[in-house]
């Protein structure tokens, strides 16, 4: 018979046991992981209706899925930024959506309603809510509804842009019709989402886009081909002006500069001989262009930018401190800036780009001409230029009367000049000035805006040779290439164009 005291030491000894191998017991994936002591964390639930909530490498949809969370879970939050939550999973960090989180203290969310599966995702399928995001940007109040588009689909996720790499904002059932302001792009139409906007793939609707009204007409010509703005050209009038018309004509042609001389017509340039008649040209034309769009009108379409001018070209003689638009004097000067851009600011778009094809309107009036950077004639190469102008800076061009109109126009107006005498074509030495200068006050030598910083260097390190080796090469390049009958017109009106001709041709020469 066993003793009370014997039974007492066996049921020590198996309580000792029973501690050791509770001890011994390996933590479950129940259990959370230890909160790092460095991160500071808040604790939330998620709020789900339907589905679960995924759980993502990063904050974004475009990120893949690492796991699920369901209805009821705790998380802790270590941050949060632009909706999403970054929280403690495992051993490290993840991403959830952050309106399917409540936190401790807030109020409950608007539960989903339907979960959606997006197919046309790269990834794995989403199941994010259906309900619309805040932060989504509002319809445009000078657009109209161009029609109604019902969903076909079982279920289509809403997208903040036209492509499944843009956020999830949200979705929409079967049989739900919606308002269609804009489409489509890539397959995708802008719809009406809440009191914001969103991006649904056209395919899983019953909308066909509707024809255009304008569909032949000068507005419509306008709005598919200039959305940010319509060109204008003014040409010299006074004594022998037909090297400039002769340019302006196929100038206008080329770029379809558009004229009102009674009717609105393109293809057409003006003549003038004094600053007044360009700032009278360019209102009425103004006019014209929008008058022209609001009398054959396009549903659903913004012409807030349409009708703006995007280029003005001016072709004259120029010096450093104005433009000669007549047989004598200089009549677009430094004093008219102010009441140029007051009075014609409204009519130029917010990144007009101006062309003074016109004599050293972009040279520093207090600088010596740098004759030589002209054409590189007697005889001097491209090294020997940039030995007596070290890459370009003699001419820096503050003070310049381009400089000067850049700064009336504001904005992030760019304007283009010549630093020597050189009338529309043939001369490769200029400057701009403003947004493509990189807003630099002393404005930027175009030899520098067709060969970058980022490209010198590159090449320098491709070739094994000194930047200012290359450079030299380069510049070398530029002034034996430069054919002027090209790009000394597209030097300002398309300078990404003339740019690529010349890295492409110096690139060939350099292989």
């Amino acid at each position: 018979m066993t003793t009370k005291s014997a039974r007492k030491a066996i049921a020590s000894k198996a309580a000792k046991k029973a501690t050791k191998t509770k001890k011994r017991t390996p933590q479950t994936q129940a259990q959370q992981p230890k909160v790092p002591t460095n991160v500071s964390t808040k604790s939330g639930v998620v709020f789900t209706e339907k589905g679960k909530l995924n759980v993502r490498k990063g904050p974004g949809t475009n990120y893949g899925i690492i796991g699920r969370l369901n209805r009821g879970d705790s998380v802790s939050i270590a941050e949060t930024k632009d909706g999403w939550h970054k929280i403690l999973y495992g051993t490290s960090f993840a991403y959830v959506m952050a309106k399917f989180v409540r936190t401790n203290g807030e109020a409950q969310p608007i539960a989903p309603t339907q979960t959606s599966t997006e197919t046309t995702d790269s990834g794995s399928s989403t199941t994010e809510s259906t309900t619309p995001a805040t932060g989504s940007s509002n319809i445009s109040t000078q657009a109209d509804p161009i029609g109604t588009a019902t969903i076909k689909a079982n279920a289509v996720n809403v997208r903040q842009g036209p492509g499944t790499n843009y956020e999830r904002i949200g979705g929409l059932t079967q049989g739900k019709s919606v308002e269609v302001y804009e489409g489509t792009k890539g397959g995708w139409i802008k719809i009406k989402y809440g009191a914001n906007e969103g991006w649904i793939l056209q395919s899983q609707t019953d909308f066909v886009m509707p024809p255009n009204p304008d569909e032949g007409t000068l507005a419509g010509f306008i709005r598919d081909n200039y959305p940010n703005g319509v060109n204008i050209c003014f040409a010299y009038n006074g004594e022998s002006p037909g090297e400039f018309r002769s340019q302006a004509n196929s100038f206008s042609k080329t770029y379809n500069c558009f004229k009102m001389d009674g009717t609105l017509t393109k293809q057409a340039y003006f003549r003038i001989t004094k600053y007044s008649e360009l700032k009278s040209n360019l209102l009425e034309t103004s006019k014209g262009v929008e008058q022209c769009l609001k009398d054959t009108p396009r549903p659903g379409h913004d012409d807030s930018k349409c009708k703006l001018f995007k280029n003005l070209s001016i072709m004259c003689h120029g010096y450093e401190t104005g433009l000669n638009l007549g047989a004598k004097g200089y009549h677009f000067n430094m004093s008219k800036i102010d009441d140029f851009a007051s009075s014609c600011r409204s009519k130029l778009a917010s990144d007009v780009h101006v062309q003074l094809y016109a004599c050293s309107t972009a040279l520093n009036k207090d600088s010596k001409a740098n004759w030589y950077e002209r054409r590189g004639t007697n005889g001097k190469s491209g090294a020997d230029i940039l030995e007596q102008d070290p890459f370009c800076t003699m001419n820096r061009g503050v003070g310049s009367f381009a400089q000067k109109l850049c700064a009336g126009l504001g904005g992030e107006a760019t304007v283009y000049g010549h630093t020597t005498a050189g009338h529309i074509c043939g001369n490769y030495a200029a400057r701009c000035y403003g947004k493509e200068a990189g807003n630099d006050p002393n404005g930027k030598h175009m030899f520098d805006v067709y060969f970058p910083k980022e490209f010198v260097s590159q090449q320098a390190q491709r070739l094994g040779i000194s930047e200012d080796k290359a450079r030299t090469s380069m510049y070398g390049h530029y002034t034996k290439n430069y054919r002027g009958d090209v790009d000394g017109r597209d030097t300002f009106i398309d300078p990404e164009g003339a740019g690529q001709r010349l890295r492409n041709g110096w690139l060939a020469e350099n292989p």
